[in-house]
């Protein structure tokens, strides 16, 4: 018989939040707590739907409890700052009266994750042609195709670069202004 990993089975079975055993024993208001310190949308309708193939009923009112108590510690300026320079994270789940003062914290540090992934890809992608040229067993036309590649690329390189330094001086005027 042949033995499945367990992440294996995760993928199988879909994106149930809870598995039946955790449904069984489930303590609805860290549950809740959990999910709004990790910045994830309120899932009681997905904890639901993952309850329900066991005949559970998640209870409301302790979930969104918890789950108002998790927001707290996740709707933090200086939390959602530093999930947004990972590039994950979000304001929008937090409460609707907080959202616009924190989107600045989402906003300039996502950008500059953003240019900065875009730069380093960039770079990477010119190195792996540059690299392509030193092979001395490429036929002219494949030579060629690389050169034209790296032309474009040299092109795109300065234009990320210049969005790089932008997001940059944005992003460390931002932390002087909010001592971060």
């Amino acid at each position: 018989m042949r033995i499945i990993p367990l992440f294996a089975m995760v993928m199988i079975s879909g994106c149930a939040t809870l598995s039946p055993q955790e449904c069984q024993t489930a303590n609805w208001k860290q549950i809740g707590e959990k999910d709004g310190q990790a910045g994830r949308p309120n899932r009681l309708a997905q904890h639901y739907k993952a309850c329900s193939k066991v005949n559970i009923v998640p209870n409301q009112s302790l979930y969104e409890s918890g789950y108002r108590q998790g927001q707290k510690y996740y709707c933090q300026p200086h939390v959602i700052y530093e999930y947004a320079l990972k590039g994950s994270g979000g304001y929008r789940v937090c409460p609707v009266d907080q959202q616009a003062d924190l989107r600045p914290f989402y906003d300039i540090p996502n950008d500059y994750y953003q240019a900065k992934n875009k730069r380093d890809s960039v770079l990477k992608e010119l190195d792996k042609y540059q690299d392509y040229l030193l092979d001395k067993k490429l036929t002219q036309e494949k030579r060629n195709f690389y050169i034209n590649k790296i032309r474009e690329l040299k092109s795109e390189k300065s234009r990320v670069e210049d969005d790089y330094d932008d997001a940059l001086r944005r992003l460390n005027r931002f932390e002087r202004q909010n001592n971060l």
